[in-house]
């Protein structure tokens, strides 16, 4: 049978999960991970530089939820 949990999923709300964390905080939060692929919930102050990293094997995508990225 398959379930939420052996699927993996999560039912995430955008308020609960920033109200885990102080204003002006960075951090992250991963809500999935199965060896493959990984979806991980950011946040940073204004200015902060994403960490420098490449995905040789993959595609890295964002979603800005709040505020903007450039």
């Amino acid at each position: 049978m398959v379930t939420a949990a052996s699927m993996n999923l999560r039912i995430a709300r955008h308020s609960e999960i920033m109200g885990r964390h102080g204003e002006g905080e960075r951090w992250a939060e991963h809500l999935v991970e199965d060896g493959r692929n990984r979806a991980v919930w950011i946040s940073g102050p204004p200015g902060t530089p994403p960490d420098p990293h490449i995905h040789p094997d993959f595609n890295e995508w964002w979603i800005a939820l709040d505020g903007r990225t450039q």
